[in-house]
């Protein structure tokens, strides 16, 4: 087979034109022109039963913006920042970059004095004004603690069908009030000057209840907002909630203070830290559908919420 030179010559020509029309398109730049956002205040307080109120400020950055959220360049320390009950001024907080009280510490945040304290099932309201960005208003609660009614190890060496290792199984028994309830089930051990908390396993479809997620039957860790669950199949009855331990620290019980905690959420609480760590979780994941976080703070952003909790020793028997 014979090719005329002058059209093997015309071909060349036009695949080297089109391989350069190809290279200036795909390396043609698109200016966009986004609006600016205005920058709004975002405050964050966990209203804790028995302790000071603490609340966190900063400022809103665009999703383009190269400076972390809530880090130290958004930090604000010169605000008015209110707590009201029942429409009478409370305090006015401080900003404090360091306090110690007890066992707790409190890091750049606007802190109450020693003499607030947060009451269960008290609504408070949060005002905060700074120059240059809009009012924001919040108000939450610290609902009321449900108690442990009791503990039991039921078996110390239960051997997991998923996996090779060894759990303890206990129970744990409450009263669930009659009304919408939400929870965290944690496990935590103490040394004189800290805590620690450890996982969870559970094959308890509560975990799973309300959250959108098929519950699958593994042993899972259960940390975080993963421990938390919903009285979705249980409102107003007693409750028995299976779970498990490595059996490891039935071992060493004795050398730490270890407890089992439940923690009684408010609803704000609750969806909040849920869609936090969602979006913490998908943000780094270019196809995965986009996750707003929770916001109960009016003209701003954030969370103004609380929780109460009642722990109990671990068994050894």
């Amino acid at each position: 087979m014979f090719i005329n030179k002058k059209l093997l010559s015309l071909l060349l020509v036009c695949t080297v034109l089109l391989l350069s029309s190809c290279e200036d398109f795909f390396e043609s730049t698109v200016e966009l022109e986004l609006p600016e956002t205005e920058q709004q205040l975002v405050a964050n307080c966990v209203l804790n039963v028995g302790e000071r109120i603490a609340v966190t400020l900063s400022h809103s950055v665009s999703i383009l913006s190269e400076i972390e959220p809530g880090g130290g360049d958004t930090r604000i320390e010169n605000a008015i920042v209110s707590i009201y009950a029942d429409g009478t001024l409370l305090e006015t907080l401080p900003f404090v970059s360091y306090l110690q009280d007890g066992n707790m510490s409190y890091f750049d945040s606007y802190v109450s004095s020693s003499a607030l304290v947060v009451e269960a099932g008290k609504v408070y309201t949060l005002e905060a004004s700074a120059a240059g960005y809009p009012e924001i208003k919040a108000t939450g609660f610290a609902p009321a603690p449900v108690e442990i009614e009791s503990i039991a190890l039921l078996d110390p060496s239960y051997l997991a069908l998923a996996t090779d290792e060894t759990y303890a199984e206990f129970a744990v028994t409450f009263d669930d009030p009659d009304a919408e309830n939400f929870y965290a089930l944690s496990f935590q051990t103490c040394s004189e000057e800290n805590c620690y908390l450890n996982c969870i396993y559970s094959l308890d479809g509560t975990f799973g209840a309300g959250s959108g997620d098929l519950f699958e039957g593994e042993i899972d860790c259960k940390y975080g907002s993963d421990s938390f669950f919903r009285d979705l199949t249980f409102e107003g009855d007693r409750k028995e909630l299976k779970f498990f331990l490595e059996d490891y620290y039935l071992n060493v019980i004795g050398e730490q203070s270890q407890e089992i905690v439940l923690s009684t959420l408010s609803k704000d609480f609750y969806l909040y830290s849920k869609s936090f760590e969602l979006q913490q979780n998908r943000q780094d994941n270019p196809f995965a559908e986009p996750v707003q976080v929770y916001n109960n703070i009016e003209n701003g952003f954030g969370n103004f919420s609380g929780l109460s909790s009642r722990s109990i020793i671990l068994p050894t028997e």
